[in-house]
């Protein structure tokens, strides 16, 4: 069991020293590169991933095609899969509209390594990142993230992403149904959930609702 952190672009010699940075700096994960995403098809090679993390060039593809095809991704892989978009061209509608979407954190055009891997280290916690702070401090259309000081106070240690799911189930929503309403793949779906009911420590989703009537701000 470990983590892998798989850097896709187009740019070789960038991404090999962008690998050989964060193999240092994370020595516990696996680091590796890809020039594209469609090359990802099965597993790593030596012993089980619990979480993988691709890091998406927004240099080398637009951020349309990581969408895309990470919807398929989802889809194909069983482990707890992040998403991190870098060198993105600051634009706080567009990070609004990803994190919407179900990207976990997204760094701006030139930033530094060294702010690459403080995101990377958030991603990572089950935390969303954004240059612009969007999640912390603005509250998206459909409710996805919480002003801050309703952040800091969420139950549980529960993400914004997490409260939304977990109102849905005290609602009765499905999984089939949290996927549509958010955009994002039931895989996504499970896994939210899977650390949802470590984080309250229930087994069921009976169980998860109940602790949401109890425990859940009726913001949320």
């Amino acid at each position: 069991m470990g983590v892998e952190v798989i850097v896709v672009g187009r740019d070789y010699l960038a991404n090999e020293l962008l690998s050989h940075f964060l193999a240092q700096k994370l020595p516990d994960c696996r680091v590796r590169t890809l020039t594209q995403l469609d090359n990802f098809h099965h597993p790593p090679e030596t012993g089980q991933t619990e979480k993988t993390l691709l890091l998406c060039d927004c240099k080398s593809y637009p951020p349309d095609y990581f969408i895309n095809r990470l919807q398929i991704y989802f889809m194909r892989h069983s482990n707890q899969t992040y998403s991190l978009f870098y060198n993105l061209v600051e634009d706080q509608g567009l990070e609004r509209k990803l994190l919407k979407q179900g990207v976990n954190g997204v760094v701006s055009r030139d930033e530094s390594p060294q702010r690459l891997l403080q995101a990377i280290e958030k991603v990572l916690n089950g935390q969303f990142w954004s240059e612009q702070q969007a999640m912390a401090s603005l509250r998206i259309d459909n409710g996805l993230y919480a002003e801050k000081k309703q952040e800091e106070s969420l139950p549980g240690r529960l993400t914004p992403r997490e409260c939304q799911i977990l109102r849905m189930i005290s609602d009765g929503s499905s999984n089939e149904s949290i996927a549509e309403n958010l955009c994002i793949s039931r895989h996504t779906v499970k896994t939210h959930l899977y650390n949802i009911f470590k984080k309250i420590d229930v087994s069921n989703r009976m169980k998860a609702a109940k602790w949401a009537e109890r425990n859940l701000p009726s913001s949320w």
